[in-house]
C-alpha cells in the first residue's frame, strides 16, 4: 500500500513537472504582446485650378482720366477641367502710393471695401463652375498735368487651399 501511495505521488509530481516544461517550452506568455501594422497607399493630390480670364494695359490720359481694367477669376480651365479642392482667394493691389489716384472695385457689380488695398477672402468651390466677374475702375481725381504722373499699379491674386 506504501508502494503505491509512493507510485502515485511520483506519477502525480512527473506529470506536475512535464506539465510545466511544456508550459515553459510551449511559449505562452503573461506579459503583453504587440503587433506591427503597416499600411502602404498610393494616391493623387487634388489640383487647385485657379484661371485668371481678361485684362490688357491701360492707360490714363489727359482725354481719358478714368478707365476700367476687367477680368475674371474661373476654377476651370480651357479644357473644362473643373478644380479639385477648395480654394480661397483676395486680390491685392500694389503700387498705389499716389493718393491722386481713386480706386473702385467691383464684383458683379457690387462695391467692395478695400481693407490696405486688399479685398475680402472669396470662395471657389470644388464641385460646380464657377466665375468671379471683377472690375476696378482707376481714376484720377486732381488737375495735375497727368504727363508728369508716371505710376505702375499692380493687380495680384493671391490663393490658399481649405477644408
Amino acid at each position: 500500500m506504501k508502494r503505491l501511495k509512493n507510485k502515485t505521488r511520483e506519477i502525480v509530481w512527473v506529470l506536475i513537472i512535464v506539465m510545466v516544461m511544456l508550459l515553459f517550452f510551449s511559449g505562452p506568455s503573461i506579459g503583453k504582446g504587440f503587433q506591427e501594422t503597416i499600411i502602404q497607399a498610393q494616391t493623387e493630390l487634388g489640383q487647385p485650378i485657379l484661371e485668371i480670364d481678361g485684362g490688357t494695359l491701360i492707360y490714363i490720359t489727359e482725354t481719358n482720366e478714368k478707365t476700367v481694367y476687367e477680368f475674371k477669376v474661373k476654377n476651370f480651365n480651357t479644357m473644362e477641367q473643373l478644380n479639385e479642392t477648395n480654394l480661397e482667394y483676395y486680390i491685392e493691389i500694389l503700387g498705389l502710393t499716389d493718393k491722386r489716384f481713386l480706386i473702385k472695385v467691383f464684383k458683379e457689380n457690387e462695391e467692395l471695401k478695400l481693407n490696405e488695398n486688399k479685398t475680402e477672402y472669396f470662395k471657389l468651390q470644388n464641385n460646380e463652375k464657377q466665375e468671379d466677374n471683377f472690375k476696378i475702375e482707376i481714376e484720377f481725381n486732381e488737375n495735375t498735368n497727368i504727363e508728369e504722373m508716371q505710376q505702375n499699379i499692380e493687380v495680384k491674386i493671391y490663393a490658399k487651399q481649405v477644408q
